[in-house]
């Protein structure tokens, strides 16, 4: 039996038409009580809905606006009598944005490459009448190659990357109306389903997490439980570049921040650095451990946060909650920490007003601002991060005179990749070697992701540098310092020396909002080694594993820098 509540709040919907998108405020109740019927029922209607969208001419060509039209039709849907009459309902509806032309299936010479297809497969386990699940087949066969109304291919050689274009951000709605609850979940979820390349890394089979969302989002009772919603959806994807933005955030996260900053070694919150100006920071040292605030241990607040938490693995977790971690509600907070003698200590701190975003600190001083340098045992310490590709001919005399050399991965190239491949091209590579390859998008082919060419980089080159490379990588080599750290890998005698990496690979498709002004992003192309192998999640496999410690930390002793000396030297 339908829920009359729901029916009703849909019919005041339907009453309230079009002009509702520009309603400020959520002026209606959330009705948390759900049936089956009614959660398959939408989670069908998202389905057809984003299948229209990406692949029915009328709506590819913008003839229609595209979230008017579900909002519209939500009422009339909600309030079926059943099966028979909502499957009368849906038919009309679709039938009435016009024939679609007879086209074919994918070609069986794109899925012969393909590393990702679309799933049509829902159309017939529906159990839909013929005619309609027929209508629905012949629309999933339409395909255009040409920039659609809501997606614009950026192009280049063999790759092409979906943006997301003319997606309303309905700004003013700070807490949506169910409707538009709803109209956030359709259009993130379909745009997963079409145009993510990894969606079969998701935390859970993506068809699965749709119904969870329909009912969170019908349930959500507030701005802050709509906001866990949008951030739940971007972290179920696992992907560390879906980070997520949106006015209220900071007072989401906590509008006051404690007197230090933290960063998890060997899985424990350790403080790396204190706010020396405040006066509340009696006690506190870099190298202290945090077991708890305000009486909540850290493996708690750990635990509360993943879910919302953009990150691609374990490392990125704690690594994005060791940023969250000294966010407060309150303007005090009891910190209990185990300081750096063994002793257990509950201090109080005074927190100040969070102004804006300060990036973590370097673990050690040269990470800053030291592009190359030799260290003790002979060694040619090069920082990929800040590396200049006038910094080349140095780089060239000092090789001539080393043991070896450490390629410092640690950090987002500060100048982009362009300087460290000079660098690679010139001195480092002995020929042409594949380094990667990519799945891309399809025009035309909504959710059909294929292998272009293998990425290649290097040219034949007898004076290469011959002697030991070891790389350093750890959860702050993300994206380009990943796929960096694959073109050293190609250097003769390289060697990966270090912890897990982000496992955030690819270039990230522009910022698409969802209602609400909420603002995320997804990775836009997905990145493997020659051979097919993932680094999505994976991250890159160090050849030599090694974590920094607590004590080497607080001793000033890079772990990883230390072991990839004496790799070089035989030790």
């Amino acid at each position: 039996m339908k829920n009359i509540k729901w029916i009703f709040l849909l019919v005041l919907l339907q009453h309230a038409g079009i002009a509702l998108a520009k309603v400020p405020v959520n002026i209606y109740k959330p009705e948390p009580a759900i049936t089956v019927a009614q959660k398959n029922d939408l989670a069908l209607l998202c389905k057809v809905w984003g299948l229209l969208k990406y692949h029915h001419p009328a709506v590819i060509k913008g003839t229609y606006n595209w979230d008017e039209e579900l909002i519209k039709f939500l009422p009339a849907y909600s309030a079926n009598k059943g099966k028979a009459d909502r499957n009368k309902i849906l038919l009309q509806w679709v039938s009435k944005f016009g024939a679609v032309p007879k086209s074919q299936p994918i070609p069986d010479s794109l899925l012969a490459n393909a590393k990702l297809v679309p799933d049509y497969t829902w159309i017939r386990k529906s159990k839909l009448p013929a005619e309609l699940a027929d209508l629905l087949v012949s629309i999933s066969n339409y395909h255009s190659p040409d920039d659609q109304k809501y997606v614009k291919f950026l192009a280049d050689d063999d790759i092409v990357i979906p943006t997301f274009i003319n997606e309303e951000a309905y700004p003013t709605m700070t807490y949506p109306a169910v409707d538009y609850r709803l109209l956030a979940v359709f259009r993130y979820w379909n745009i997963i389903e079409y145009w993510y390349p990894y969606r079969y890394l998701a935390r859970q089979k993506w068809e699965d997490c749709l119904t969870p969302f329909i009912v969170e989002a019908i349930a959500a009772k507030d701005e802050l439980a709509y906001a866990r919603l949008v951030q739940k959806m971007a972290g179920t994807i696992m992907d560390s570049h879906a980070t997520v933005n949106f006015k209220k955030r900071d007072e989401v996260t906590g509008k006051w921040v404690m007197p230090f900053m933290v960063k998890f070694i060997e899985d424990k919150a350790v403080i790396n650095s204190v706010d020396v100006k405040s006066p509340e920071v009696a006690g506190l040292q870099v190298g202290n451990i945090v077991q708890a605030i305000d009486g909540v241990p850290v493996e708690k607040i750990v635990d509360d946060k993943r879910l919302y938490v953009s990150a691609s693995n374990k490392a990125v977790v704690l690594r994005e909650v060791a940023r969250l971690l000294n966010r407060s509600s309150d303007s005090t907070s009891k910190i209990t920490i185990t300081a750096n003698d063994g002793a257990t200590r509950i201090l109080a701190v005074r927190n100040s007003l969070y102004k804006h975003y300060a990036a973590a600190p370097y673990d050690f001083p040269y990470q800053k601002d030291s592009s190359c340098f030799v260290l003790p045992g002979n060694v040619l310490y090069v920082n990929a991060g800040a590396f200049k590709a006038s910094q080349v001919d140095r780089v060239k005399r000092e090789l001539k005179k080393v043991n070896g050399l450490v390629l410092d991965a640690r950090q987002y190239p500060r100048t982009g990749a362009g300087d460290v491949i000079s660098l690679l091209q010139g001195l480092l590579l002995a020929d042409k070697g594949a380094m990667s390859k990519f799945s891309t998008a399809v025009k035309g082919y909504p959710g059909l992701f294929r292998y272009a060419k293998p990425f290649i980089i290097g040219e034949a080159n007898a004076d290469h540098y011959k002697g030991k490379v070891a790389i350093l990588v750890n959860e702050e080599t993300q994206s380009t310092s990943e796929f960096l750290t694959m073109a050293y890998q190609l250097a003769p005698r390289a060697l990966v020396v270090g912890s897990t990496t982000a496992g955030a690979d690819g270039n990230v498709s522009y910022a698409f909002p969802l209602p609400g002004g909420f603002m995320t992003q997804i990775t836009g192309l997905g990145v493997y080694y020659p051979n097919g192998r993932e680094t999505q999640q994976v991250g890159i496999v160090p050849d030599v594993k090694v974590v920094q410690t607590i004590n080497g930390f607080r001793n000033h002793k890079d772990d990883l820098l230390d072991k990839a000396v004496a790799v070089i030297n035989g030790k």
